[in-house]
């Protein structure tokens, strides 16, 4: 009913079908024979239980360089379009606990292969003060003024996006990748 292709007959792909309350989960994607490798972790928002609607993704990872940057791909759906905040955080991770974080993320956003807008170092961003309080509003955990972290507040038309998080300076490391639908004002 989604429109997805069907995976392979005896593939070692996972899948499940749930209908959860709401809440905040989280997805491991792990090899139980302990390899690594490129995993994608796919999350769609299937109505089965009514009314309940997907408002944020993210996604944590090693980002390196070349087919080793991280992607976070989302769908805006509906008929208008709608406010989505994107960030990718690597030195915020640390007061998180974690360690070799990306130490300057930088974040753009494509539309197909077409860029749309892009994003170094949040807090010299024009709207700092409306990202700030837009973090706020939903409840991400707050950034340092002034750190590397990257952001985005941007309104999106229905559609497929890909955000894509690489290090400015070339440099490797941890990074989350998050994209929150922003409620609209009632």
């Amino acid at each position: 009913s989604l429109g997805l292709p069907a995976l392979e007959e005896g593939s070692k792909d996972a899948v499940m079908l749930k209908d959860f309350a709401d809440g905040i989960y989280t997805v491991h994607s792990i090899d139980p024979s302990g390899a690594s490798g490129i995993v994608l972790a796919e999350i769609y928002d299937a109505g089965l239980g009514g009314e309940g609607r997907l408002t944020a993704c993210a996604a944590r990872a090693r980002v390196g360089k070349g087919d080793a940057v991280g992607i976070l791909g989302f769908i805006v759906e509906g008929d208008w379009p709608a406010v989505v905040l994107l960030r990718a955080v690597g030195p915020g991770l640390v007061s998180q606990g974690v360690s070799d974080v990306l130490r300057d993320p930088k974040l753009w956003l494509y539309n197909g292969s077409q860029p749309v807008m892009g994003n170094d170092n949040w807090g010299r961003a024009a709207n700092m003060p409306l990202l700030s309080g837009t973090m706020k509003k939903i409840g991400a955990f707050d950034l340092e003024d002034g750190s590397k972290d990257a952001a985005l507040l941007i309104e999106l038309e229905p559609g497929p996006y890909t955000m894509v998080v690489e290090g400015a300076d070339g440099g490797e490391g941890v990074a989350l990748m998050e994209v929150y639908l922003v409620p609209s004002a009632q």
